[in-house]
């Protein structure tokens, strides 16, 4: 994995994904689902980079995981 962020604008997060193939990407979804209840979906940016993508609902899961708080505050 690269790197990501977060888009204050959207409040959705996005992490960068580029040089994994379609096995491990789909892997990875599905140990996002199983393991941490997390639904992601893969994206292809501008520049042609892949990202996963998590919703408004999903990306305060995913950050409540991360910070061990509720991130619906901010």
């Amino acid at each position: 994995m690269d790197d990501g962020y977060y888009y204050l604008r959207d409040k959705m997060a996005y992490i960068y994904i580029p040089r994994w193939c379609n096995e491990e990407r789909e892997i990875l979804l599905e140990t996002l689902k199983t393991n941490f209840s997390l639904k992601a979906s893969i994206k292809i940016k501008k520049k042609g980079n892949l990202v996963l993508v998590f919703t408004v609902e999903e990306t305060g899961k995913l950050m409540d995981k991360i910070f061990c708080h509720p991130f619906y505050e901010i």
